[in-house]
């Protein structure tokens, strides 16, 4: 639910981020101002709290800033465990025959042509089987 929000916000390049933290200009105009009256003084303040505002508020806005480096380990773990869940699946998958012909068809080609309707009784009954167990391994990792 949170990856559909991280994905539908707009992502901002590297450079726009870069720019958004270049404070350096603000305080060299402050300090040039330092010899003029308090009011240009102040104001060239102003300018540096606001860049620094809405420079804090781009980086709020970052994706993923909101997390602890804790939080941040456990949903990295949590989508190695899945991703890893779902390599295994696809694993038992190409071992069902019926998908093996399109995994290794040079193989299947030569082997199905010359097996028996018995075997092939067997192998449907073995990947009916396979399938079950794979839909139970699909509906436990969601």
């Amino acid at each position: 639910m949170m990856n559909s929000k991280i994905e539908q916000e707009p992502q901002q390049s590297v450079e726009d981020l870069l720019k958004e933290f270049q404070l350096f200009p603000f305080i060299l105009d402050i300090i040039s101002r330092l010899k003029d009256d308090e009011l240009e003084v102040s104001r060239a303040v102003n300018a540096l709290n606001e860049k620094v505002a809405k420079s804090l508020r781009v980086l709020n806005s970052i994706p993923g800033t909101n997390r602890t480096l804790e939080e941040q380990e456990l949903l990295l773990k949590s989508y190695k465990d899945k991703l890893r869940k779902k390599k295994e699946l696809i694993a038992k998958l190409t071992e069902v025959e019926m998908f093996k012909k399109y995994t290794d068809s040079d193989e299947n080609e030569q082997s199905s042509s010359s097996s028996s309707s018995n075997n092939n009784n067997i192998d449907q009954q073995q990947d009916t089987n396979m399938i079950n167990s794979v839909n139970q391994d699909i509906e436990m990792t969601e």
